[in-house]
């Protein structure tokens, strides 16, 4: 439960992403390039953990196309630099 509050509230808040994603000087963004809603910080979270059930495809995907993982299709996102 602490997870995936941690994980969707904070994707979902100004800082748009989590404590290594602002280290990194990234953010989370929905298809308009706006923050993200709770309800897709939350999905995302979930999305992300079948991300690695599947083998591990959903991250893989990142390397190629659009560089989008399985969690950021499922939800609609992208992770952008700021």
């Amino acid at each position: 439960v602490i997870s995936v509050l941690y994980y969707g509230l904070l994707t979902a808040s100004k800082m748009q992403g989590t404590l290594g994603k602002k280290i990194l000087g990234l953010k989370v963004v929905n298809e308009q390039g706006e923050r993200v809603s709770v309800g897709q910080g939350i999905g995302r979270y979930f999305a992300y953990i079948l991300s690695g059930i599947i083998f591990y495809i959903g991250f893989i995907m990142i390397a190629f196309g659009e560089k989008k993982g399985l969690h950021d299709i499922i939800c609609k996102t992208r992770v952008v630099y700021k």
